[in-house]
């Protein structure tokens, strides 16, 4: 389909979960990604409570070419505006 309005979803905590390959999966999906959503594991507690790599992580978004937006799709384990910052500080590197 050639459509703007068309387009697939990204789930990182399923992706890693499922044990599949972050980066090929971005280069197989190509432009049709549209919407990613985020979560660690394991628990899908907030990105920094698990034992993703994130910043590992973000670097392959990036790296894809994705601008689009990123959801937050996770069970806090802090305080959610807490959590939301702590993200920020990871997607920033620091």
């Amino acid at each position: 389909m050639n459509s703007p309005n068309f387009g697939v979803l990204y789930d990182l905590y399923h992706s890693t979960v499922e044990g599949e390959d972050m980066a090929a999966e971005l280069a197989n999906a190509g432009d049709l990604i549209k919407y990613v959503q985020v979560a660690d594991a394991p628990g899908r507690g907030e990105p920094g409570s698990g034992s993703i790599d994130w910043a590992a992580r973000f670097a392959d978004l990036q790296n894809s070419g994705y601008t689009g937006p990123v959801g937050l799709e996770y069970y806090p384990t802090i305080d959610s505006a807490k959590s939301v910052r702590n993200i920020q500080e990871l997607v920033a590197g620091r």
